[in-house]
């Protein structure tokens, strides 16, 4: 994998579970359960994806992929967090775009 696409992999792994943390913050009790569930997996996935090409340098032992790339079921967690988090905020559409999501002027 070029080190262009490696640095974007860290990146944008980074940019989700910064944004995963600052929502887990303002969450608290009166949190639908599965919206908190579902950010935290995703918060999870991010750091899967922000590790992965370096935990063969790091634990060599412990991990039978390539160093420098990121399994494919690293990228199906990302992808079944992101599905749990759009099955999980749905119920906020049910009746069209929530008002959060409306621009007041046109």
């Amino acid at each position: 994998m070029s080190t262009f696409l490696l640095l974007l992999q860290a990146f944008f792994a980074l940019a989700l579970g910064w944004s995963c943390f600052c929502r887990m913050v303002r969450t608290d009790e009166h949190t639908v359960r599965e919206i908190r569930l579902a950010i935290w997996f995703e918060g999870v996935a991010s750091g899967l994806v922000l590790l992965a090409p370096w935990m063969p340098i790091l634990w060599p032992d412990s991990f039978s992929w390539r160093a420098l790339t990121t399994p494919t079921w690293v990228w199906l967690c990302l992808l079944l967090a992101a599905a749990l988090v759009q099955i999980a905020t749905a119920r906020h559409w049910r009746h069209g775009v929530p008002a959060d999501f409306q621009r007041t002027t046109i």
